[in-house]
């Protein structure tokens, strides 16, 4: 038997399952490509629940703003702690 995937807009809902998924598959993904200090920083700063935080701030956002899952203020979406290590990121391996 075919088993079938329904693909469907997330929902604030969905936030926490979502930060549950990233969290450690990006961590995993990334290890070795960055400083490990950074990486190490990253894995202690960036948990599951910081990333749901994010995520439940932009689907709320994106329901507030009735866009149909479009989002009108920023693309892609990142969650703002994302937008911050980036910036330390960048910062520490420009020195």
């Amino acid at each position: 038997m075919d088993k079938l995937v329904t693909i469907r807009q997330a929902c604030v809902a969905d936030a926490e399952p979502m930060g549950d998924m990233l969290v450690p598959t990006w961590l995993a993904a990334h290890k070795g490509q960055m400083p490990e200090h950074l990486w190490e920083k990253r894995q202690r700063e960036w948990t599951p629940a910081v990333s749901a935080r994010g995520w439940r701030e932009t689907l709320e956002e994106m329901a507030e703003e009735g866009t149909n899952g479009r989002l009108t203020k920023k693309a892609p979406p990142s969650p703002k702690p994302f937008i911050n290590y980036l910036r330390t990121f960048l910062r520490e391996i420009g020195d």
